[in-house]
């Protein structure tokens, strides 16, 4: 009769066991996804800044070049 307990018993701790095992694999399984999307995210602001930083440069250097008369203005004419 004790052995069977202690049969049950450690039947029971080895379900859970591998229960926690499957809990935790799926969490980290989880947490892989998130971090991925994350840093796809961070990569495509990282690149979007670097181009909107760009494009503030550029401007800001010919329209220092406008305010010192190295650079005519040009005008565009859009028509709709």
């Amino acid at each position: 009769m004790k052995n069977s307990n202690v049969s049950q018993r450690a039947g029971f701790v080895m379900v859970e066991a591998m229960l926690a095992l499957a809990l935790a694999l799926s969490a980290c399984t989880l947490v892989m996804g998130v971090t991925q999307q994350m840093n796809t995210r961070l990569t495509f602001e990282r690149q979007r800044t670097k181009k909107a930083r760009l494009r503030y440069e550029k401007t800001s250097r010919q329209l220092g070049e406008v305010m010192n008369g190295k650079r005519e203005v040009k005008a565009s004419v859009h028509n709709s």
